[in-house]
C-alpha cells in the first residue's frame, strides 16, 4: 500500500511532468497517486520493468505447475502496480486475467494471457525507451557499507516472513537493506531474493536466504 501521506494527496493536481510521454501510461494520473513526486515515480517505473516484465511467462509456468494460488497472486499484483502507475490498459487486462484465474475459466487463459502480455510489453518497452534507468536515484544507499553483523540480523528477520508467505511484512526489511552498500559477494543474491519475494516464489527465496545466512554466519 502507498504511504498515508501519498494517499491524502491523490486528488491534488500536479505540475506538468518532465518525464517524456510513455506508451501505455497516463503519467499525470500516476504522478497524482504519489503526490507529484517525479523522482519516486521514475524509480517505480524502472522497478516495474525489472520485477514484472516476464510476468506472463511466470504465470504460464504456475498454471503448468497447477499452482493457481501463485498465478492469481501474480496477476493481482501486476493489476495493483499498473493501477498505481497509471497504466490503465494493463490494469484492465490484468483485472480480466485475475478474474478468469479466480473463476478457473481455463478456456479463457490463452487469450487473456496474450492480451495481458501485449499490454504489459507496451508499458515495459515504453519505459525502457524513455531511458529512465540512469535516472533512478531513489534507491541509492545512504548508510555506507553494511557490516556482517547487521546484515545477518536483517536476513534472519526475514526468515519467519518467508516461511509464513508474508511478503508485506518483509518490505520494511528490504527497505532497510536498500539503505546500505552491499558487499560485492552478496549483492546479486540479495537482489534475487527481493525479486523472488515480490513474485511469491517463497520456496526459492528461502533457499537463497538460507545460503546467504550460512555464508555470513
Amino acid at each position: 500500500d502507498l504511504p498515508e501521506s501519498f494517499s491524502k494527496q491523490r486528488e491534488q493536481s500536479v505540475d506538468e511532468p518532465t518525464i517524456p510521454p510513455i506508451n501505455g501510461l497516463d503519467i499525470g494520473n500516476g504522478l497524482s497517486r504519489i503526490g507529484g513526486n517525479e523522482e519516486l515515480y521514475r524509480s517505480l517505473l524502472v522497478k516495474f520493468t525489472r520485477d514484472f516484465s516476464k510476468s506472463r511467462d511466470e504465470i504460464q509456468k504456475s498454471l503448468q505447475d497447477e499452482d493457481m494460488v501463485t498465478a492469481e497472486r501474480m496477476a493481482h499484483t501486476v493489476k495493483g502496480a499498473a493501477g498505481n502507475l497509471g497504466a490503465k490498459d494493463l490494469q484492465e487486462k490484468a483485472t480480466e486475467l485475475d478474474e478468469a484465474l479466480k473463476a478457473e475459466n481455463s478456456e479463457k487463459y490463452e487469450r487473456l494471457l496474450a492480451d495481458f502480455d501485449e499490454a504489459l510489453q507496451t508499458v515495459v518497452s515504453g519505459i525502457e525507451e524513455a531511458g529512465l534507468e540512469q535516472l533512478e536515484t531513489s534507491v541509492q544507499a545512504t548508510e555506507g557499507e553494511i557490516n556482517p553483523v547487521e546484515l545477518l540480523r536483517l536476513l534472519k528477520e526475514l526468515e519467519p516472513h518467508l516461511k509464513k508467505r508474508q511478503p508485506k511484512l518483509s518490505v520494511p526489511i528490504f527497505d532497510e537493506l536498500a539503505r546500505y552498500i552491499m558487499p560485492d559477494n552478496y549483492i546479486e543474491d540479495i537482489d534475487s531474493l527481493g525479486k523472488l519475494v515480490k513474485r511469491y516464489k517463497f520456496k526459492e527465496a528461502q533457499e537463497i536466504l538460507g545460503d546467504l545466512i550460512g555464508r555470513i554466519s
